[in-house]
């Protein structure tokens, strides 16, 4: 062995030997470390459910109005006289009754004792009565109405049986229902002979609005004795109006 490759196994060997005496210095890897504790929170309570309020209490009814009383029926006539020789005897007088009271008020029109004009209240239509100059009329709600009447139109009663004879002595009340839908209407009242010359007995005027008005007068028959009497309605300032008439009577005071 040369002196070369003897120097090279002794430094060979003494790098062995170094590795071997390294390995037995270093230490081994350490224990693993504890885990750590995991803590879960409690959950939190639940909050308490609110109350309910009362209900509202319930409102009392309204107490209902009293039935007006009823009318006294009318005691019986007395019975007629009874007749000498040939003549028979006396009418019995007619009971009087007495009407019940309404304490709620408003009553339709009533026919008054006595009334001459038949069918004042329309209840049979247009039975005794007619117009002249018609711009359109009609039953409407128990009135007559005429639409839109001009100046020379004219609603007229007059009887369609024997003739009805107001005495020149005798005072009358007349009484009517009026209205007019455009209001400030002026409205022409006649009571008169039924035919020519149409004498007039009395005559007024009356301002008519939207609601229904009731009229009445006294009057006696400014010329004598009417054998046949008649009513007429004329109008102005009504041509855009529909107006309306109801309950119209003539009876003695």
């Amino acid at each position: 062995m040369t002196a070369g490759a003897a120097i090279s196994l002794a430094l060979m060997i003494a790098l062995v030997s170094c590795d071997h005496g390294a390995r037995n210095v270093l230490p081994g890897p350490g224990p693993a470390g504890t885990a750590g504790q995991t803590t879960v929170g409690q959950a939190g309570s639940t909050g308490t459910t609110g109350s309910g309020g009362d209900a509202g209490s319930t409102g009392v009814a309204g107490s209902t109005g009293d039935a007006g009383t009823t009318g006294v029926a009318g005691s019986v006539g007395s019975g007629g006289s009874g007749g000498s020789g040939n003549s028979g005897g006396a009418t019995g007088a007619a009971g009087a009754g007495q009407g019940g009271n309404d304490p709620t008020g408003g009553g339709g029109g009533s026919s008054p004792a006595g009334n001459v004009v038949t069918n004042g209240d329309f209840s049979a239509g247009e039975a005794s009565w007619h117009v002249e100059n018609d711009t359109g009329h009609s039953i409407t709600n128990g009135q007559y109405c005429v639409r839109n009447p001009s100046a020379s139109t004219l609603v007229g009663w007059s009887t369609s049986g024997a003739n009805v004879m107001l005495n020149g002595g005798t005072s009358y009340r007349i009484s009517y229902q009026a209205s007019a839908s455009s209001g400030n209407v002026t409205m022409h009242v006649k009571v008169g002979l039924a035919v020519q010359p149409y004498t007039s007995d009395y005559e007024t005027n009356e301002t008519l609005n939207s609601g229904l008005q009731t009229f009445n007068h006294m009057f006696t028959p400014s010329n004598g004795t009417d054998q046949n009497m008649g009513i007429a309605f004329t109008f102005m300032g009504a041509s855009n109006s529909t107006v309306c008439l109801d309950n119209v009577s003539i009876a003695p005071n």
